[in-house]
Order: C-alpha cells, then structure tokens, then sequence
C-alpha cells in the first residue's frame, strides 16, 4: 500500500478553493490547520477542522471528494465547507471539535474545551440539529467509536499526565447508565 501525504495535498485544494467560508479563512490555514477527525460517506472523504474555526465554538466539517482521487495523490480545487457545527449556541463555551462517527444519517461528535470539559453531541446531518447528548465534567473527551455489538458508543478521555479513561454511552441517553 502507497503512504499519501495528506496535508500538502489538502493546503493546496484550500488555497485554490471558491467556497466563501474558505476563501475567508484562507490566511490561515497554513498556519492553523488541524484536522482532527474524518469519515467515509457515498465514496467521498470529509474531514472534521479542529482549527481554523469560522468563531469560536463551531467546527467546520470539509467534503475533500472522492476517497479514490485522494489516495491517487489527487484533491479537487472543489473542496467545499459541508457542515458548520455551531456549539457555542448550546454550550456557551468555545468547544472543539475533537471526534466524529457517522450512524446513518447522524453524525455523533465528541467536542472538549479549555475548562477541560468533554461533550457528546448528536447531529442531523438532514435537518441540521444539533443536540447536547451527554457533558464529561472534568474530562476531555477526544476518541469516539460506536460498539454494534454492545449498541452503544466507547467514548475516550485524554487527561494529559494522568491515565486515559473511558465510558460507555448507550445510544439511548438515560439508559443503562
């Protein structure tokens, strides 16, 4: 299997991009970029930002195109902005984007902040809901991984020089918790 060098590729087809919300952070985007989570839907790549942010406590979610392309060495100038989360509506906090798994056609995202706390989010990728499903006091929630088996999420914590923890979060809030 062939290695391909993600962020060139990706800096280049922003830098050349015509999608408004792009061009507006384009400055930055050298500087700034970080990608902190992905999926595969319809054949086509999306990338979750952490950083640049359009304001704080959103995340931008960018469709790179066709997974194929890409693994070819090849991204379209087309790159567009699929969804802007807009958190800080809900959390008054400037959360970031810090997982992301798709269940149909719902997207659940982890988020974490500067106060140290963690939240699990499920969004509409149809209708554009967003919903606060669970808040991690304390803890940084930066993995997530849906159990098919169990029916319910592995939600992950980076707590720096301390031992990483772990919860399970059932897909109905309320639950077996």
């Amino acid at each position: 299997s062939e290695i391909v060098e993600l962020r060139p590729l990706l800096l280049n087809a922003l830098k050349q991009s015509q999608d408004p919300a792009l061009v507006q952070l384009s400055q930055t985007f050298k500087a700034k970029l970080d990608v902190e989570s992905h999926f595969i839907k319809d054949g086509n790549l999306f990338l979750g930002l952490k950083e640049p942010q359009p304001k704080g406590g959103s995340a931008l979610i960018l469709n790179v195109g066709n997974v194929e392309s890409i693994l070819s060495g090849t991204i379209s100038s087309r790159i567009t902005v699929y969804k802007t989360i807009h958190f800080e509506a809900i959390s008054r906090q400037s959360d970031l984007l810090s997982d992301m798994v798709v269940r149909g056609d719902q997207l659940f995202i982890t988020t974490t902040n500067e106060n140290e706390t963690g939240r699990l989010w499920k969004y509409s990728m149809v209708s554009g809901d967003l919903n606060l499903l669970e808040t991690f006091e304390t803890l940084n929630s930066e993995g997530l991984a849906w159990l098919p088996g169990a029916n319910q999420f592995l939600v992950l914590f980076d707590q720096g020089e301390e031992d990483a923890r772990f919860d399970f979060f059932p897909t109905q809030p309320g639950k077996d918790r």
